[in-house]
């Protein structure tokens, strides 16, 4: 029998995919658990968390007058990264991307007699980790974008497919744009641009390794979205009975309409076994 899944279901599939995804890249996971103990470093700390300020201040009066503005609204403190909340962990990733340099600061003047916060340190300031923030910042955006459109509590038979297939142009958007998503990365590992304070060094190596990252992690998150919603055509096929779509009688397509859906419908439910299917097609 067929199931229509609810929405809070549909997300619970969206969730599990690019979960599923994280866990087979190893690396990808590693970045996680990195992000979630940069917000356990601060939220364990009023010392910690009142120096990473005073550094988030001093950087700002090294901005000219015309960005200090925009500069203070967009401070932010690192969230939490969930892996099965993937607008929290979208988020986590911009603020680590746009407080990288404050981070690196803070822990560098704490890492003295602590293994940990040195551990810490090690594990961010280098090209790898920098760069899978750049890859994640580009692929999360569009798996919240489905994941917000999916929330939104009613989507139409013809909605779910279109959202679910717009997600994927997007990922292989990115895999296209991939060379320049790397270049931008080290035009803002320079010196005197963006993250030059942060003094990391590109090797080949790393550049391969991003590369291959990419490639290899959009093509498992559309493999795991794509094995997660495995009912799309039959849910587009039930798009048939709203009326909205149904063409004027005098239209060209107006003979045909939702043939192809209505041979969907009669296939999944079995209709070849009580009635001939081409006469419910002429129906």
């Amino acid at each position: 029998m067929c199931q229509i899944s609810s929405t809070s279901t549909v997300c619970h599939r969206l969730a599990l995919a690019c979960g599923d995804a994280s866990k087979e890249l190893n690396y990808i996971a590693k970045v996680e658990g990195l992000l979630l103990q940069v917000w356990k470093f601060y939220e364990y700390s009023p010392k910690k968390t009142a120096k990473y300020a005073a550094v988030q201040g001093e950087l700002l009066n090294l901005l000219p007058k015309e960005q200090l503005s925009q500069a203070k609204k967009q401070m932010k403190k690192a969230k939490k990264a969930v892996a099965i909340h993937w607008l929290s962990f979208d988020e986590s990733v911009r603020a680590m991307v746009q407080e990288f340099i404050p981070h690196l600061q803070v822990f560098e003047f704490f890492k003295e007699n602590d293994t940990i916060t040195c551990g810490l340190l090690t594990q961010t300031r280098n090209h790898k980790f920098i760069g899978t923030l750049y890859i994640l910042k580009e692929i999360l955006r569009n798996l919240a974008v489905l994941s917000k459109t999916l929330q939104q509590g009613e989507l139409s038979f013809a909605g779910l497919p279109s959202a679910v297939s717009y997600c994927l142009a997007k990922l292989d958007d990115v895999l296209r744009r991939k060379d320049e998503i790397l270049a931008t990365l080290s035009l803002d590992l320079s010196e005197d641009v963006k993250f030059g304070l942060a003094g990391i060094q590109i090797t080949e190596a790393s550049i391969n390794f991003l590369s291959d990252l990419i490639t290899n992690y959009v093509a498992k998150l559309k493999e795991n979205i794509t094995a997660r919603f495995p009912s799309l055509p039959l849910v587009q096929a039930f798009s048939i009975f709203d009326l909205q779509h149904l063409p004027v009688k005098e239209a060209p397509e107006f003979k045909n309409y939702g043939v192809n859906h209505v041979a969907t419908l009669g296939n999944h439910f079995g209709a070849k076994e009580y009635v001939d299917v081409e006469a419910l097609k002429s129906e």
